[in-house]
């Protein structure tokens, strides 16, 4: 993987520029309600936030909203690709869409949607500034319901090549799960289908099907803390799956409008009911990028020195009255992230990350589970007593 360059950027944009950059992301996060309190969560949860990237983040590329691509696409198939007026297109028969998708060949549907896959990348700067942030360690796991690649892109753009790309429709969903359940992988997983593969869910009824195939997984992807970007709750599927979790980590809603009805009741169940960050995908990505220089600066540094790992693992009966989850989940994280070392977490034949939230609660573990700790590093010992303490009985 190449080195991460977090100061630079990938445009080589000058100084200048620059500086007007840092101090407008700065006068952003100062006006912003509740944007303190989100770089607070980043700061613990690191990697632990699970990103759901909506069809906002396209639109912002110059991808049509969902109706005006239905409209578009009805035009095509009962015209071909002749040219139109605005009026024709305000007149495109919608409500024939999903039985003109549906009959439509798998050929079509790709020359239809390679209008706007294939547009000019030059702009992506706010995909940019998302990769280098995976980069330096803060984001790694991506639910989106776009079929584009521009996220792929841009983080092969700045080295990273062990993304693993997870299409829902395409690859099976105990596949999905055993991808998205694995310690240490970044993966993006793509809902509603993918543009290279030729798989879609655009009519309702594939929109549907598309999401009771992975609704379990959903629900369980965004057990953890979550940061919705450019999604405006046309996707049922996301909100269903949001419906099914009572508890979990908060939500954080960016987005220009408000949430939706369905949005703030999720936000509400979760105590996360004031976390609407009023910003736009692109400002609130410069912001988050340009607030962390300094930070990811320091870590790049340090992840040069390695001390000496030691290898310890045990394994034991949890004796935790109602299972790990919800808050003794997030005591169990918070207790082992005082430890350097690499901490993983074995039940049920799946094994996670013992730093991460949402991959302790993917196992779920109960009352009488068979528990492997693997601890790797310089404070295994300590680490590894701590953990086993704690699956023991001593949760307070």
């Amino acid at each position: 993987m190449a080195s991460a360059d977090f100061t630079s950027g990938s445009n080589m944009e000058n100084e200048l520029l620059r500086e007007e950059k840092i101090k407008r992301a700065a006068t952003i996060l100062n006006t912003t309600p509740r944007m303190p309190q989100f770089f607070h969560q980043l700061a613990q949860c690191r990697d632990d936030f699970c990103v759901v990237v909506g069809a906002g983040c396209s639109m912002a590329l110059g991808v049509p909203d969902f109706d005006t691509m239905r409209r578009w696409a009805s035009l095509i198939m009962t015209r071909g690709m002749q040219s139109w007026t605005d009026d024709d297109l305000a007149a495109a028969p919608l409500h024939e869409f999903d039985r003109l998708w549906e009959s439509s060949s798998r050929e079509m549907k790709y020359q239809i949607l390679s209008q706007w896959m294939s547009r000019n990348t030059s702009f992506l700067e706010a995909y940019d500034w998302l990769a280098q942030l995976v980069q330096a360690g803060y984001f790694s796991r991506f639910v989106t319901y776009n079929f584009d690649t521009y996220l792929e892109q841009a983080l092969h753009s700045v080295g990273i090549e062990d993304v693993i790309v997870l299409v829902n429709g395409k690859d099976p969903v105990d596949h999905i799960t055993r991808m998205t359940a694995a310690r240490g992988e970044r993966w993006i997983l793509k809902t509603h289908g993918d543009h290279p593969h030729r798989i879609y869910a655009l009519s309702q009824r594939e929109i549907i099907e598309f999401g009771e195939q992975c609704r379990e997984l959903l629900t369980r992807l965004t057990a953890g803390p979550i940061v919705v970007i450019g999604y405006s709750a046309r996707d049922a599927d996301f909100i269903r799956s949001l419906s099914f979790a009572e508890t979990g980590g908060e939500i954080w809603f960016v987005n220009p409008s408000p949430p939706s009805a369905a949005m703030q009741a999720a936000m509400d169940r979760r105590q996360s009911g004031e976390n609407w960050l009023q910003l736009g995908f692109s400002t609130f990505l410069m912001t988050v990028f340009y607030q962390l220089q300094p930070v990811a600066e320091k870590q790049l540094q340090r992840s040069r020195f390695r001390v000496p790992n030691h290898v310890a693992e045990q394994t034991v009966v949890a004796a935790i009255p109602g299972g790990l989850h919800g808050a003794p989940a997030g005591r169990f994280v918070a207790l082992l992230r005082r430890f350097d070392s690499e901490i993983r977490i074995s039940a049920k034949g799946m094994t996670v990350d013992g730093k991460s939230v949402m991959g302790v609660m993917m196992l779920g573990i109960e009352h009488g589970s068979e528990v492997t700790v693997h601890v790797d590093g310089s404070d295994a010992q300590e680490a590894l007593a701590a953990a086993v303490a704690f699956f023991e009985g001593d949760a307070e």
